[in-house]
């Protein structure tokens, strides 16, 4: 397992105050001392002293790059007969919060004696657990401290981590592989394909838990709205290129070949986004039975109509300085719910025409977060497979590729149909 990158916010202070002898600056290192030894080794990155702007791009940056932000809040103003922590690691914090959210990343601190946590907004109205410290017990708390940080590699590489909080339990499930396709017809229509293997590490709690045996998933759609959930399932498969469906099958338990439907349990839908889980079972119709390191191998399905614009004059105009309008392009893409996902393929086939296909041809983003951060990385020119095995598949369809190791956060993937000006000259 690779060394935890952590970002330690935490006040430069060298001063002690009245009736103490450590400074905030000493705690903080006596902090950042365990967190590198022995059993932690955590990779620790600090920020510089403060400078007077909320945070700055070396921070913004190491923030990005860690794994996981620690705030180490101590007494520093006080008002009203009451501490307070810096500002600047409040910004740091907050920074982080709005940065690691949806994603695997995580942040989690401590807090001095003195300071009332409910007074640390951004965390308390996230649920955010904190721990409380003695500035002058630091080593008689040590082996609780180490403990609470213990954690966090389970959290980060399991992705058990959900809304700001760090849970007791490890998770009970784990994604190992992911294949995604997605394939665009001319006409708008779209089928997605999620092939799947699920790894189970804790089959006890995965059936008896909150879980109940179900592993959760999402569909949505960028430009349209989503046909019903009652009415996705009901949709024959026969039917499946001319309406909206859902279907599902579980494949395999390990080697074990099972092929039964999938159960699907909605659990809620709205205009763009269905929230459902997917459960399993035998082909007498009883709950799988599922041991600690069984490997789940299933697949699911869905098509809509008009899913996607047909011509890029359906669309806004792309800009003139660059910039990319969400509206400009049509999207596919692809986010670890589940944590990290060991082997990601994502790919996309689009159905060959008499004329071009693209006005702009696909493109792809990362980032750690997925529909709720603004903020996309770089594009990079999305890979085309040149060589298909299968000559019938290569002559309808022109296809893309892009393969991931130790996947986390989002991909999306944009790109702009033809227009129709080549309809109409054919």
């Amino acid at each position: 397992m690779k060394p935890i990158r952590v970002f330690v916010a935490h006040s430069f202070d060298g001063k002690p105050k009245e009736s103490t002898k450590k400074s905030d600056e000493e705690v903080a290192k006596w902090f950042i001392a365990m967190m590198k030894k022995s059993p932690l080794k955590f990779n620790v990155t600090t920020g510089k002293k403060p400078v007077p702007s909320p945070i700055y791009e070396k921070i913004e940056n190491d923030i990005a790059d860690s794994d996981c932000v620690v705030g180490i809040f101590t007494r520093r103003y006080c008002a009203d007969n009451k501490w307070f922590p810096s500002l600047f690691i409040l910004c740091e914090c907050a920074y982080a919060m709005g940065l690691y959210r949806n994603s695997r990343k995580i942040f989690c601190g401590f807090y001095e004696d003195g300071i009332d946590p409910k007074d640390l907004a951004l965390l308390t109205i996230s649920g955010f657990e904190v721990i409380k410290f003695d500035r002058e017990k630091l080593k008689e708390d040590k082996g609780r401290f180490i403990e609470y940080l213990e954690k966090i590699p389970i959290l980060i590489n399991y992705g058990s981590y959900r809304e700001g909080q760090i849970p007791l339990e490890p998770p009970t499930y784990t994604q190992e592989y992911l294949r995604k396709i997605y394939t665009i017809y001319r006409n708008g229509y779209v089928i997605v394909q999620n092939i799947t293997n699920m790894v189970i590490m804790d089959s006890e709690n995965f059936i008896n838990g909150t879980d109940k045996g179900y592993i959760s998933h999402e569909i949505w759609l960028q430009r349209s709205n989503m046909p019903p959930f009652e009415q996705m399932i009901k949709t024959a498969i026969e039917d499946r290129k001319e309406k909206s469906f859902l279907k599902g099958i579980c494949r395999y338990n390990g080697e074990k070949k099972i092929d039964t439907p999938l159960l699907f349990e909605l659990e809620k839908e709205d205009e763009n986004n269905i929230f459902l889980n997917v459960g399993f079972k035998n082909k007498d119709g009883s709950q799988l039975k599922l041991k600690n390191q069984d490997i789940i191998t299933y697949q699911y399905a869905w098509g809509v109509p008009n899913a996607y614009a047909k011509f890029e004059e359906e669309l806004s105009p792309t800009g003139s300085h660059g910039e990319i309008d969400d509206n400009a392009y049509n999207h596919a893409e692809v986010v670890s719910n589940h944590g990290v996902i060991s082997h990601l393929e994502l790919e996309l086939r689009f159905e060959k025409s008499d004329g071009p296909i693209f006005n702009k041809s696909p493109f792809w983003q990362y980032a750690l977060l997925h529909r709720d951060r603004k903020k996309w990385g770089p594009s990079k020119i999305m890979p085309m497979i040149e060589e298909i095995e299968d000559e019938d598949h290569a002559m309808w369809f022109q296809t893309y590729k892009l393969k991931q190791q130790d996947f986390q956060g989002g991909i999306r993937v944009l790109w702009r149909p033809s227009s129709k000006k080549y309809v109409e000259r054919s």
